[in-house]
């Protein structure tokens, strides 16, 4: 095998950067990203909303707004106010 040059070094890790960036500026990773920082905010609200209500799951995601969200994010949230569980379809396991 042969080692790259340090101009080569150089360029090659230019061009991973480059891919790197393009990926990061593409719709679906920005959603994706949006969609699971919205999850950690409403899983946020959901624990203070526990923690101020001395053990009690909201009924419904709505009812953590205004105190602990300015409003239920967009997105097809999965909520079960039985055990407090929040997710999404599109992101099963996060």
């Amino acid at each position: 095998m042969v080692k790259p040059t340090g101009n080569e070094k150089e360029e090659i890790q230019k061009e991973i950067q480059k891919a790197i960036d393009q990926k990061k500026s593409s719709p679906e990773y920005i959603s994706r990203s949006t969609d699971l920082n919205n999850l950690g905010a409403i899983r946020s609200a959901i624990s203070l909303y526990f923690a101020d209500t001395k053990g009690k799951f909201p009924p419904s995601l709505n009812d953590l707004v205004p105190k602990f969200l300015k409003n239920v994010p967009e997105g097809n949230w999965n909520y079960n106010p039985q055990t407090g569980d929040v997710s999404h379809p599109d992101y099963p396991g996060k």
